[in-house]
């Protein structure tokens, strides 16, 4: 696996292209953190990551569209401030890449300015490019996608946007830039040299491999382990804990804890977690189960930390597994 990592790497830096992608500066956790909105909580422990984009946005009626460069494939996390005079006035309709774009719901307005004071979104209401009343997008494909917004009335104003994903890069570390630099290309008489290195370090790494490999010989853990195994193999679809397998197994939360991670290289959360995950990619492929139904039978109950999970430990989202059935 890691020398097929080091051709892709090889291939990556010849490949370098010239881009203008938008690039917009991200806003810092720390003011969402403080905002004090209800739900904040709850997006949070669904998606640790830090906010990837965001921008100011001042016209004031009609749609407004903005295209953003999505860096990765993921689960977009949306968040808007709005502002309006009468609060009933705020309502916002989103959609992503023109899905029903027009006719919009305006029953779930938003009402979020407070006299002297801001405070964020917590419900929009989407066409099917997004899930309604909960702000966030799948997407699927990375690459420029079109956010399309719109306000209730003429005196409302979307002030700011921003965007978080699960794997998004800390937003002081982004540079406070409109457009990113351009990528030049490599000239061929730099490249060519580096490929030939990298290749021949490749063919040092396979004679390596081929003289010291040796008989696998299958790992044996403590009874504790094997005990802790067999719980999660039983109940991995229910509410389990370290605690329960250490009532399981008659011994201390820590105890059993330690043990385990001596034993499997990872902690009990992680193990269950890889676990579930494998469980659910084994009934996508074998059933007809949507990924709503998988989900809750591996005993996820949350379906964007699902998504984060399985994306993390095969790289693809669990509904391009579904579709390909």
């Amino acid at each position: 696996m890691k020398v097929i990592s080091c051709v892709f790497i090889a291939c990556s830096v010849l490949h370098a292209v010239d881009t203008n992608s938008l690039f917009i500066e991200a806003e810092t956790y720390n003011r969402i953190d403080n905002s004090g909105w209800a739900i904040e909580r709850a997006y949070k422990n669904a998606s640790s990551g830090k906010y990837i984009v965001s921008a100011g946005i001042y016209e004031s009626r009609g749609r407004i569209e903005y295209t953003i460069d999505m860096p990765v494939a993921d689960t977009y996390y949306l968040f808007l401030r709005t502002w309006a005079t009468n609060p009933g006035d705020n309502g916002v309709f989103v959609t992503l890449d023109n899905k029903n774009p027009d006719n919009p719901d305006y029953t779930d307005g938003l009402y979020f300015y407070k006299k002297d004071s801001w405070q964020w979104a917590t419900k929009v209401s989407c066409g099917d490019g997004c899930h309604k009343n909960t702000p966030y997008f799948i997407v699927e494909k990375l690459g420029k996608h079109l956010l399309s917004l719109r306000v209730k009335e003429v005196g409302a104003k979307i002030d700011m946007i921003a965007l978080k994903t699960s794997d998004s890069v800390p937003g002081d570390s982004l540079a406070p830039l409109t457009t990113a630099p351009k990528q030049h290309k490599i000239p061929w008489s730099k490249a060519i040299p580096v490929a030939a290195t990298v290749i021949a370090f490749i063919a040092i790494l396979l004679r390596w491999k081929r003289k010291k490999q040796v008989p696998v010989v299958p790992k044996q853990f403590s009874a504790v382990t094997n005990k802790a195994m067999a719980c999660i193999r039983d109940h991995y679809a229910e509410e389990i804990s370290l605690s329960d397998l250490a009532r399981f197994a008659g011994l201390s939360e820590d105890y059993v804890g330690k043990i385990f991670k001596k034993d499997t290289g990872t902690n009990f959360i992680q193990y269950l977690n890889d676990f579930r995950i494998d469980k659910a990619m084994e009934l996508l492929k074998t059933t007809d189960m949507n990924v709503t139904e998988v989900h809750y039978r591996v005993g996820i109950n949350h379906s964007s930390y699902f998504a984060k999970l399985f994306r993390h430990r095969f790289g693809m989202l669990p509904s391009e597994v579904a579709r390909k059935k």
